[in-house]
């Protein structure tokens, strides 16, 4: 079979794996020789580490005999990934607090955005161990307080009232894209902001998904797809009051017994399954996995949306949550055990089958939050009643073991990644790098 890159002059090779990010450059040199030594290119990893303010120190040491060895630049970078992890392991952090509005908090990997009460927003460059202001935006629409901010891979959604400005994102930097703006019982999208007078009296439920808002007003569902140009498009949709999403879909009943996942494109996959046995979803680029609920007991269904294999079935009490690892087909649940005596941290490999169970030895849980730290790490917050989280878990998943865990200033969680842990304590933002 012949290989479309390998035969392409080097300039042209090199120009296309510009738009790799550093997985997919490593991936890249393991495929042969020709191909090694287009992605093990040090331009190529230069760009990629000053982006995430990594510095390349003279004097790495290469083995002897090693084929073509990786230039200075990828060693700086894998250093620091392996510095990240180890970090985590040993829960060894910075920490830096900035003031906020409780409800104008979101983040990314990259950035962190806040407002406060003078109606700005306020941009912080994460690639560094103490974040730093890098950008102040002034929303086109002055009059009308900020509700909520949040962001996805390429964007910022910022909401006042029923309307959306909507900014793209570039090299850390925010820039107007457009506006999506309630028009009495309909959406429309616009480049600039204008006052539409009243925005009508039926209440709106959104959620934000990979590259899209989706919008519930009354039996409709309006998707906004922002991948190019901001372009609207309605559904009707059969029950109004059921609204799911996970960061891929949102997830609505579209007939008497069938719930629909509809992505910003509108490419759908049906769930044939009634819509009041549902709880929640939660998706990657392989597999789905819904909880549901049907004669006072409970399941995880796993369907593969993309191979069209029969679904699997993982029976479970009443999770107090769970989520999906985002690039490997793991399922993590925190739930009480048939008996109701203990709490457990199971870990499900989709694919095998499998399960592994952690005694969490504490029987006072309400509510859990899950994040995948990488490939093999899993933070988990916990906390006794529905107001605020207080204790967290950190484990290993070669292991299947606990690392650490320990009591935490009572809070809000805004998000969890393998560089940084971000809190919110009323109107302070606490950031702890892993760094």
């Amino acid at each position: 079979m012949e290989d479309p890159v390998g035969n392409l002059p080097v300039e042209i090779a090199q120009e296309i794996f510009k738009y790799l990010g550093a997985t997919d450059l490593s991936n890249c040199c393991r495929v042969n020789r020709q191909w090694r030594s287009y992605a093990n290119n040090a331009l190529l990893w230069r760009h990629i580490c000053e982006k995430r303010g990594i510095i390349c120190e003279n004097g790495y040491y290469i083995e002897d005999g090693a084929l073509e060895p990786m230039v200075g630049w990828a060693h700086a970078y894998m250093d620091s990934v392996k510095r990240r992890y180890e970090n985590w392991r040993k829960d060894v952090k910075s920490i830096t607090t900035v003031n906020c509005f409780e409800t104008g908090v979101a983040s990314d990997s990259d950035t962190l955005v806040f407002t406060n009460a003078s109606r700005l927003v306020f941009v912080y460059d994460m690639s560094r161990s103490r974040p730093f202001c890098i950008q102040t935006i002034k929303p086109e629409c002055t009059d009308r307080d900020i509700l909520s901010l949040e962001t996805t891979r390429d964007h910022l959604v910022v909401r006042q009232g029923d309307s959306f400005a909507i900014y793209a994102k570039t090299d850390r930097r925010y820039y107007l894209k457009g506006h999506l703006l309630r028009m009495d019982d309909s959406y429309v999208g616009t480049q600039h902001y204008y006052d539409c007078g009243d925005e009508g009296t039926g209440p709106i439920r959104y959620c934000i998904i990979d590259q899209g808002i989706c919008i519930m007003l009354g039996h409709s569902l309006f998707v906004c797809s922002l991948a190019n140009r901001i372009e609207v498009r309605k559904i009707e949709v059969y029950n109004r009051t059921v609204l799911l999403h996970d960061h891929l879909r949102a997830y609505v009943v579209t007939g008497e017994k069938m719930v629909t996942g509809f992505d910003c494109q509108l490419n759908y996959e049906d769930f044939g399954i009634p819509a009041q046995n549902m709880i929640s979803f939660r998706s990657n680029k392989d597999i789905t996995v819904g909880l549901i609920s049907a004669n006072n007991s409970y399941c995880f269904v796993v369907w593969y949306v993309r191979y069209g294999l029969k679904p699997k079935t993982f029976p479970t009490h009443r999770p107090f949550g769970f989520e999906l690892h985002p690039r490997a087909n793991i399922l993590a649940s925190v739930a009480l055990d048939k008996f109701n005596q203990r709490t457990l941290l199971t870990v499900y490999l989709i694919e095998y089958g499998v399960q592994y169970e952690i005694d969490l030895d504490d029987t006072s849980i309400a509510q859990a939050k899950l994040y995948f730290v990488g490939k093999d790490l899993l933070y988990c917050a916990t906390r006794s009643d529905w107001s605020i989280y207080d204790y967290e878990y950190v484990m290993d998943l070669k292991t299947m073991k606990v690392l650490y865990d320990s009591e935490m200033a009572p809070t809000n969680i805004i998000s969890v990644d393998s560089k940084h842990a971000i809190y919110n304590h009323g109107d302070t933002v606490e950031v702890h790098s892993y760094i």
